[in-house]
């Protein structure tokens, strides 16, 4: 119902956006939450609206509260892309759009393409997390630093040091959007670490505890490891995360108590 009255209403006055843009946000939320069919929605109305003085706080509210907390928040995401706002509001997200990636470890396609399957996977895990809005803004960034570092090497598909550039990327959109400064540091964080587990689980046997203790203080290690295992899952391809999970969490328990978070 809700949902109808607010199609109706843009359909039928599209000058309601004007004044008030956010409200392109809030389809996106209730095209997510119920998913409704993102052709049945009144794009071209949202895509004429003027963004240009938009509120960004509100904006990280509508994206980290509500559209990436969603059942499906890739459905939201996937509206915001298709009706032109990801463009005009994100350009840094928009510019993972298109942004070629190595088939071999990612089939599933683009850059977007595969943020999109891990913010629905990070979704899935939020119930373990104690930082969900956190979590859920770094599975949003995780990657944006892809688009700037990506080039060829030895014939293959590269994006060495996204990782890097990617948490100095995350920081300014969320600096941006007037995020909490705990917030802040703690997406920064887990963008930067977000691959370290999958890493440090292939040279296992290396490692040693100075590494893991390191590692420990630099990150919250439980919601490293809700990140790193649905990037790990994100790919459109079966996958088992569960031994690199045990592994690192059993390589914390040696240490001494207080150093693992989870």
């Amino acid at each position: 119902m809700i949902m109808t009255g607010l199609i109706n209403q843009i359909k039928t006055r599209p000058e309601v956006l004007q004044p008030e843009p956010l409200r392109a946000y809030r389809l996106a939320l209730l095209a997510a939450r119920f998913n409704y069919p993102v052709e049945r929605l009144p794009g071209g109305a949202i895509a004429a609206a003027d963004f240009s003085k938009i509120n960004r706080s509100q904006v990280l509210r509508q994206l980290s509260r509500f559209l990436l907390t969603s059942e499906k928040p890739s459905r939201g995401l996937l509206y915001l892309l298709q009706t032109g706002v990801l463009e005009k509001v994100h350009p840094l997200l928009f510019a993972q759009v298109g942004c070629k990636q190595e088939i071999s470890h990612h089939p599933e396609g683009d850059v977007f393409q595969h943020t999109l399957l891990v913010v629905d996977q990070c979704r899935l895990r939020l119930h373990l997390s104690r930082h969900p809005q956190s979590l859920m803004l770094a599975a949003l960034l995780h990657d944006v630093g892809k688009p700037v570092t990506t080039g060829y090497h030895k014939g293959k598909i590269t994006s060495y040091g996204h990782d890097v550039k990617g948490s100095k990327l995350a920081a300014e959109f969320l600096r941006e959007h007037q995020a909490p400064k705990v917030v802040t540091k703690a997406v920064r964080q887990l963008v930067r670490e977000h691959m370290q587990p999958v890493l440090l689980f292939k040279q296992k046997d290396k490692i040693s505890d100075n590494a893991i203790r390191r590692l420990g203080d630099r990150v919250d290690v439980n919601e490293l490891l809700l990140l790193s295992e649905a990037d790990y899952l994100g790919r459109g391809m079966e996958s088992d995360y569960q031994p690199i999970k045990k592994w690192i969490e059993g390589r914390m328990a040696r240490l001494k108590p207080g150093t693992y978070h989870g």
